[in-house]
């Protein structure tokens, strides 16, 4: 696995998706992008893209992660090196609550700017970085 002091951090969603970018273990900054489009361009020097793992559960219909897992792929293409890393069998509000819980008061701070509406899949790609980091369920990470 290709390790990076710096790396974007990336939920795909349907019409959204969330990013975080992660320096020195830390998530900096953070925000929600309409267009997967030349998402690289926008983050010179990063060279590594973290993307939640698509998965199957009782709530999703074949056609939506075949969806997202395509939107996961073109982002994640976009950089040399891609990690591709399944979330939880939690509920994604459970992921969320701990991955909140893991985080400093500073990298709450970069997601909290957002609005209620916009943070769904902002804070699921950071509990996507703090599961990497190894500082969700005390894993060992990077």
């Amino acid at each position: 696995m290709h390790r990076t002091n710096t790396f974007l951090c990336v939920d795909p969603g349907k019409k959204y998706f969330g990013w975080v970018l992660v320096d020195n273990r830390i998530i900096v900054k953070a925000g929600l992008w309409e267009d997967n489009r030349f998402l690289a361009n926008h983050f010179p020097g990063v060279d590594t893209c973290v993307c939640e793992s698509q998965f199957s559960s009782d709530r999703k219909k074949v056609a939506d992660i075949l969806d997202l897992a395509r939107a996961a792929g073109e982002i994640a293409g976009q950089f040399p090196n891609r990690v591709y890393i399944r979330p939880t069998t939690q509920s994604k509000t459970r992921f969320q609550e701990h991955g909140w819980n893991a985080m400093i008061e500073s990298e709450r701070n970069a997601i909290a700017f957002l609005k209620k509406s916009e943070q769904y899949h902002v804070k699921d790609a950071a509990s996507i970085a703090m599961k990497y980091l190894g500082r969700l369920y005390g894993g060992a990470g990077v």
